[in-house]
């Protein structure tokens, strides 16, 4: 998801004009009115702010492979014998929305 691309290229703290996250985001790349997308997004989701033309993360927001290694560390944590595996991917998913992969049997 482009939104989620934008929030990873933002989390290291340096600030981009739209038109720069363009040549950033793959999935953009070579389409049509790519120019604008960047744009939208920045304005629309409240996890971003403006400052002198350029945007940034809002405090405290993470990119989602971020939140999905600081929800397994909780689990570990409240955890301390460890959950099976088929138990932790299930209980990491519900708690970031990420989904699960099925494996190919």
């Amino acid at each position: 998801m482009i939104t989620d691309q934008v929030v990873t290229i933002l989390s290291n703290g340096q600030a981009f004009t739209p038109a720069e996250l363009v040549g950033h985001v793959p999935d953009l790349a070579g389409q049509p009115n790519s120019a604008n997308v960047p744009a939208l997004v920045l304005r629309l989701d409240c996890r971003f702010r403006e400052h002198e033309g350029h945007w940034l993360l809002r405090e405290g927001v993470i990119d989602p492979s971020q939140q999905f290694a600081r929800r397994c560390k909780l689990i570990f944590r409240f955890n301390p014998k460890g959950e099976l595996l088929k138990h932790l991917i299930p209980a990491v998913a519900t708690q970031t929305g990420q989904p699960t992969m099925k494996s190919k049997k």
